[in-house]
């Protein structure tokens, strides 16, 4: 697989033969005369086909979960508060999701954290005493936080889509279930 690279290539113009041409894996590649409709669709449909892979997708910052946390608390802190100012009852209830994955995990870095830090989460929730109702809206919690990295481009999306793999506990389950 070639190496990721976080410029787009730019479309430019040989002047030896008149033709557009790009560089794409230390290649030259020719799409007709330059300057012309078809040329410039030619090379629209290859850059859209790169971004799509990820190919030429911007570097995205390395960030530790202590990081994310503190991103999505200020999010949070803004979306959920009423009219009048005063926080609702879910910032709290975020807050008591978050801290269990920041005193686990705070120091790692997010692309490391998978379904398996989540299982530890919902483990470290149900030894705290939380009910399994709670465990699992707190879970909830946990992923939308990556949901909102992912729109807002601070993850990969492999990270959300793994996390997704977790269920959640049913009733009568006092513990997720891992196999070690």
């Amino acid at each position: 697989m070639p190496a990721k690279s976080s410029s787009i290539p730019k479309l430019r113009h040989h002047r030896a033969s008149g033709q557009a041409a790009v560089v794409l894996g230390g290649k030259w590649h020719y799409f007709g005369t330059y300057g012309t409709p078809q040329v410039d669709e030619r090379y629209s449909r290859i850059i859209a086909n790169g971004l799509a892979n990820e190919r030429w997708a911007p570097d995205m910052p390395e960030l530790s979960i202590s990081e994310l946390v503190l991103a999505y608390w200020r999010y949070t802190s803004v979306r959920y508060v009423h009219e009048n100012g005063k926080p609702r009852k879910e910032l709290a209830a975020i807050r008591a999701a978050l801290r269990p994955v920041k005193r686990l995990f705070g120091s790692i870095r997010v692309e490391d954290f998978g379904p398996r830090a989540l299982i530890a989460v919902q483990r470290e929730l149900v030894q705290n005493g939380y009910c399994r109702t709670i465990v699992n809206d707190h879970v909830r919690r946990v992923r939308r936080m990556f949901r909102w990295a992912t729109a807002q481009e601070l993850i990969p999306p492999s990270v959300y889509h793994g996390l997704q793999a977790v269920d959640g506990l049913r009733a009568g389950e006092s513990s997720p279930k891992f196999r070690e």
